[in-house]
Parts: structure tokens; sequence; C-alpha cells
């Protein structure tokens, strides 16, 4: 798995978010993201948020069964798709 995450104006962005298919279902992702969040903690980030696309149905589960929400107003185009094919998943983290 690959997971890529960075820090802007105090709140998190997962940039990228890869699993290989052998390892999807296996515990792999949520690992990725509990790492992820510890980082993005330590930088005090009160919240992150990653894009998805509207079709990709597995991310969108994923990313709802650990703790994001769609914002639909803050949906983006997708540079090669009409209309806003890009959903705003965010989740608030908890600092201690």
């Amino acid at each position: 798995g690959f997971c890529q995450v960075t820090v802007k104006w105090g709140t998190g962005e997962l940039l990228r978010f890869y699993i290989d298919t052998v390892y999807i279902g296996k515990g792999v992702g949520k690992r990725l993201l509990l790492v992820s969040e510890q980082f993005l903690k330590s930088k005090k980030c009160k919240k992150y948020f990653t894009f998805v696309n509207k079709h990709n149905k597995l991310g969108i589960n994923f990313y709802l069964r650990n703790g994001f929400s769609r914002v639909q107003e803050k949906d983006e185009e997708d540079e090669f798709k009409k209309g806003k094919a890009l959903w705003y998943m965010e989740k608030s983290l908890h600092l201690p």
C-alpha cells in the first residue's frame, strides 16, 4: 500500500492512497490511515480531506467506513469529465 498526506494551513490532505488488490480487505488500508492520522495529529491538524471519484464505490465505501463524510458543497470538477465528479470527503481528528 501507499499513502501520501500533507498539511496546508493547519488542515491535512490525503493526496494519494493505493492498496494492491491482493491486500484489499486485509486491514492494510485502515493501518495506513491510522499512521497518516498520527502524523497529522502530531502537526495539530483537527481534520483532513481527500477527493474521490464519484464512480469509485469501493473507495467511497472505504472512506465512509473509516469516519469520513462527504461535504457536497466542496465537490469539484474532474478535469476529464463534465460535472462534479470528484467528491470531497472529510474526517475530523480528535487531538489529545
